[in-house]
């Protein structure tokens, strides 16, 4: 998988590791969803395993992110 368009889905937080699953991604379009954009220093997780940020520096194939619209 190298695009994931996940856009206009409602979205408010991402799985924690969600994009540790995917070593090839490319580009990721969270357009148009309630995300929280965080500084990366800002990586949280709640008693859930949900995450509050995304640290997307880890991240190393990523060459795209979309986040037009978000919060």
């Amino acid at each position: 998988l190298t695009y994931f368009n996940l856009s206009q889905n409602d979205l408010q937080e991402l799985p924690s590791g969600l994009f540790s699953s995917l070593p090839r991604i490319l580009s990721v379009d969270l357009s148009y969803n309630s995300i929280n954009i965080c500084l990366s220093e800002e990586t949280k997780t709640r008693s859930d395993n949900i995450s509050v940020c995304v640290d997307w520096s880890k991240i190393l194939s990523l060459r795209y992110l979309h986040l037009k619209g978000c919060s």
